[in-house]
């Protein structure tokens, strides 16, 4: 707070400055003497008067305010008053209407809470405020019935008429679509924020968030007819305060007239060069009263009253407020006291609208997921909003399952939440996990949920353990052996201890058309990239030329030994997605996460090469990858499999030595690649700039797989 105020302070007397300047050169233009009997003086009581009305107008601005603030962090309307003085403050002494952003940094800074979501509150109450005085005008030139005032009157304003309703409209209807979350606008922040490194890609992505996160709160909580109620009834005060102003003034009784010169005061003073720089108010302030009426030579003492009524009170107290605690040592009222601000910084994962700290990283592959127009990212933000989730933390995915750290209302857990129309893959996960939790290594399940569109199942948090794939990179590898070793022990104990031999070459036909042929074929759809690519015969990754697709297919699956070799294995239950990612740990202890039930060939060997997708092939670092390089029928990419890794896979290739036949063995990367082919029209839709890395590592797969068995062959 103390830097936030220094910055207040230093824009603050640079402002002042520069607006004594204009003020002094106001005076020395009209050569104005406040003692000359020529200036009028109005009576002290109906200055008190016109000073009391513009603060209950002040004081109801602030109440609606909280109106909008409340639903985020409960606060107050005097601390809403004081911010709202410090917005008027800087208003006068600064060009562009800039105290507003002053007046949402102040409020967001003491309250903890989203400035940005201030300020969008802020930007929708002055468009509130242009609807209103424009209304009024309107009323005023109907009532007054003076078609030349009128046409005088609307030729003087219509370019500021036409630009504050066109800024207001803007204005409203992006927080409207904001509000209903319109997908092309977010899709233009997705590509706007992917163009900054990650850690300002991660916070922008969040403060947008934010926003619309705070739009539907407030809208959900929020009566806007009684928003719009107290707007006249404030806005009745204010023009009712320098009504009254130039009745006395003008000695003028024609109401509409009055109304006029009254809200013409506040159209000039809303001019973006700043009030305070009373020679452009009392420029457009003249031009307009002198087409209202005919006693033009009380308007210079109208225009510096007005200026006085409209910035000096309101000014008094945002200098108050923004002194205040340096005015305590001196007795006076602290007006920065802590005590009026409701709230602290427990829950501040719960509302994601607070801001104790920068969790915009926690929300990663949420925010992504969300701004690329993902339907599950959707829904999980509407049940945020609604506060039926309560989103902590986002884990990283791939499926069409979005896994995140949420609070149950009782309990951090671990939730997976899919569409309704993928419900069966993970109902058949929740069933087998809860048919083993009578095993060390399967976490505890709490519950299952479905709704209309979404199904859910929670999973007891294990704070101490942290993913496999962190534990390697930072433990020593010995460590992390030992631990391979027992993920292997306890699969082939707990998990393939019971099944029979099958052998089938109608099954590896439809293993291999559906988890092969049907995922390239719709993938070339799904990504414009493939079909550029896949008519080459051959295909070079990475400097390196290999068979492509439909020639690498026809020889292995022309090749009756291969074939056979297949065809026959050894059926039994699985994890079905044994990778790196899905593995938890704590001091030599294990958890084995997001078992996958779908596997039509449901042989070890499945598990196994799930193990070699990460550790052989670096399926994690490949989800690093933010680009892919391509000509013709070359591709480059990174790879960047780390040396933990690369032993680890020398490690777990001799562990399987010691427990699979030498023929069996061999055909792990064969299951390998198709967990690749697998994979693409998820890739395909999630990440289609790092779409060919994947469909090059498969290729790969399948060429080393064959040529495997030719190299035997041929010796």
């Amino acid at each position: 707070m103390l830097k936030s105020k220094k910055l207040l302070l230093s824009i603050f007397f640079i402002g002042t400055v520069v607006s004594l300047f204009y003020l002094i050169r106001f005076f020395s233009q009209f050569n104005i003497d406040l003692r000359d009997e020529n200036f009028f003086h109005p009576s002290i009581l109906l200055l008190i008067l016109i000073v009391l009305l513009q603060m209950v107008g002040h004081y109801l601005r602030a109440y609606k305010s909280s109106l909008l603030i409340n639903p985020i962090k409960n606060t107050n309307s005097l601390f809403l008053f004081k911010s709202l003085g410090i917005g008027f403050l800087f208003n006068s002494i600064l060009p562009f209407r800039m105290g507003e952003l002053m007046r949402a940094h102040v409020i967001g800074k003491k309250l903890n809470i989203s400035r940005t979501v201030v300020f969008i509150t802020i930007l929708f109450e002055r468009s509130i405020d242009v609807i209103i005085v424009l209304a009024g005008v309107a009323v005023a030139l109907l009532v007054g019935g003076n078609v030349k005032v009128a046409l005088n009157f609307i030729s003087i304003l219509l370019p500021f008429i036409i630009a504050m309703i066109a800024i207001s409209l803007v204005i409203l209807i992006v927080i409207f679509e904001l509000y209903v979350q319109n997908k092309m606008l977010l899709k233009f922040f997705y590509k706007l924020t992917n163009l900054f490194n990650n850690k300002i890609k991660d916070k922008l992505r969040f403060i947008i968030w934010s926003v619309i996160y705070g739009i539907n709160t407030i809208y959900q909580k929020v009566s806007i007819k009684k928003y719009v109620a107290l707007s006249v009834l404030m806005w009745i005060f204010y023009v009712e305060s320098l009504l009254l102003l130039a009745k006395v003034v003008f000695k003028n009784g024609d109401v509409a007239k009055n109304l006029l010169i009254s809200l013409a005061s506040y159209i000039s003073a809303s001019i973006p060069s700043g009030p305070a720089y009373v020679g452009t108010y009392h420029y457009y302030l003249t031009i307009i009263v002198s087409n209202i009426i005919s006693q033009k030579e009380n308007i210079l003492s109208f225009s510096l009253i007005s200026w006085v009524i409209l910035v000096i009170p309101i000014s008094i107290i945002g200098a108050l407020f923004l002194f205040g605690n340096g005015l305590r040592q001196y007795g006076i009222f602290d007006f920065f006291s802590a005590k009026e601000i409701a709230g602290d910084a427990s829950g501040k994962y719960m509302n994601k609208l607070f801001r104790y700290e920068d969790i915009s990283n926690e929300m990663s592959y949420f925010l992504d997921a969300y701004f690329k127009n993902l339907e599950i990212a959707r829904i999980i933000s509407l049940q945020e909003i609604s506060d039926k989730t309560r989103l902590l933390k986002t884990f990283k995915g791939g499926s069409n399952a979005v896994t995140i750290l949420a609070w149950n209302g009782e309990r951090e857990c671990v939730r997976k939440i899919t569409l309704l129309q993928h419900a069966a893959k993970l109902e058949d996960q929740y069933n087998w996990i809860k048919e083993r939790q009578h095993l060390e290594n399967i976490p505890n399940i709490i519950g299952c949920e479905k709704d209309e569109v979404s199904y859910s199942i929670d999973i007891e948090y294990n704070k101490e353990y942290i993913p496999f794939f962190d534990f390697i990179h930072s433990s020593n590898i010995d460590v992390s052996k030992k631990i391979l070793e027992d993920v292997i022990i306890f699969v082939n104990k707990e998990l393939y201890s019971s099944g029979e031999i099958i052998e089938s070459v109608k099954n590896l036909d439809y293993y291999i058309k559906t988890k092969i042929f049907d995922k390239v074929n719709d993938c070339l759809v799904l990504n414009h990239q493939l079909p550029q690519i896949i008519d080459y015969p051959k295909i070079i990754i990475n400097g390196k030329e290999y068979d492509n697709f439909s020639i690498i297919m026809e020889k292995i699956t022309s090749n009756e030994r291969i074939m056979q070799s297949i065809s026959r294995y050894y059926q039994t239950s699985l994890h079905g997605d044994l990778t790196v990612d899905n593995i938890i740990v704590n001091e030599g202890k294990f958890i084995l996460l997001d078992p996958n039930n779908e596997n039509y060939i449901s042989d070890p060997l499945v598990d196994y090469a799930k193990l070699y997708q990460s550790l052989h092939s670096g399926y994690e670092f490949l989800c690093m990858l933010e680009s892919v390089r391509y000509n013709g029928n070359e591709i480059y990419f990174e790879e960047n499999i780390s040396s933990k890794y690369s032993e680890l896979f020398l490690h777990l290739e001799k562990i399987l030595s010691e427990n699979l036949t030498h023929d069996r063995l061999k055909l792990i990367k064969f299951h390998e690649a198709i967990h690749y082919f697998r994979m693409l029209t998820y890739r395909a839709k999630i990440n289609p700039e790092t779409f060919l890395a994947f469909y090059s590592v498969a290729i790969r797969l399948l060429n080393e797989f064959y040529d495997d068995f030719i190299h035997e062959d041929i010796i």
